[in-house]
Order: structure tokens, then sequence, then C-alpha cells
């Protein structure tokens, strides 16, 4: 005996969702390789865009946790300033390889003014702990990058509790 409580369009309609979510998630990675591909085509602004913090000490991270690079950007030149931010993939001394997934940020600095560039990563839960070294990209600024070091702990180890018993 049938059914009769089935929908017989559940099976089609199921796959034009997926259809719809893989269309969906490729027009995404497109846009995003396309701004990566605008971004390095940037004519450069010698000597124009400086940075403030020449020594950075590695930013400190945890698994599963997020971290942010900052940086302050200068115009010093009398016309607007494009550039975009890119991170390289990161790598350990062992050898490990981290992409983190970003967007590219543009900023547009105004002449004679300071603004900050920030980029959000997350990093994975299953990260192998070290320090992993790469660097800010960035088109439009003389030099070209940022170094970049990410130092990612090792998880604190949880304490056993004794049973009073």
């Amino acid at each position: 005996m049938m059914d009769d409580t089935k929908d017989p369009a559940a099976p089609f309609a199921e796959l034009v969702r997926l259809q719809m979510d893989f269309q969906a998630r490729l027009a995404e990675e497109t846009l995003r390789y396309l701004r990566k591909l605008q971004a390095s085509g940037l004519p450069m602004t010698p000597s124009t865009v400086v940075r403030g913090d020449q020594g950075r000490p590695p930013i400190h991270g945890v698994l599963g946790g997020t971290i942010e690079f900052t940086e302050e950007i200068e115009n010093r030149q009398r016309v607007h300033a494009i550039f975009t931010a890119m991170l390289t993939p990161l790598v350990a001394d062992d050898g490990t390889t981290w992409f983190a997934r970003e967007d590219p940020t543009t900023l547009i600095v105004p002449p004679g003014e300071t603004m900050t560039l920030s980029m959000r990563f997350d990093v994975p839960a299953e990260l192998p702990p070290g320090t992993y070294r790469g660097a800010v990209v960035l088109a439009g600024l003389e030099g070209g990058a940022l170094p970049a070091a990410v130092e990612i702990a090792a998880p604190p180890r949880g304490r056993r509790r004794r049973n009073a018993s």
C-alpha cells in the first residue's frame, strides 16, 4: 500500500535546493577570486603611503579563536590613496601551511589622513600550535607587503579533579 502523506515533489524540491546552494557558493567564490585578481592590478604609489609600526611582534591566537591584524596607514600625498590588503599563506617552521580565509580589504585614504587597516581571521581548531609566518600584501603601498607572524598556543590542559573518596 502506498503512503499518500508523502509529497511526490519532495525529491525534486531537494534537487532544486541543492542546485541553488551550489550556484550561490559558486558565485561567492567567483567574486572572491575576482576581488583578489583586481587587487593585484592596482597601481603603486611609491613614497606616498607609509605604515606606522615597523617592528611588530607576533600576533597571539588560540585554536578555534579569532585573530586580528591591525596597522595604521598614513597618506602623505595630495590625492586619495587606494590600496587592497590580502594575506599570503602562513607557514610554520615545520612546514605546516595555513591558508587563512579572508576577503581582500580595500581602503581609500584621503590626503593627509591616517586610517586603521583591520583584518580578522578565524584560527582552525585542528591547526598545530606554532609560529606561522607570512605577509600582508598591500597593493598600492611601496614595498608591497608587511611581514606577519601569528603565534598559536597549544590549548591549556584541563586539570583533573580527584575524587575525595
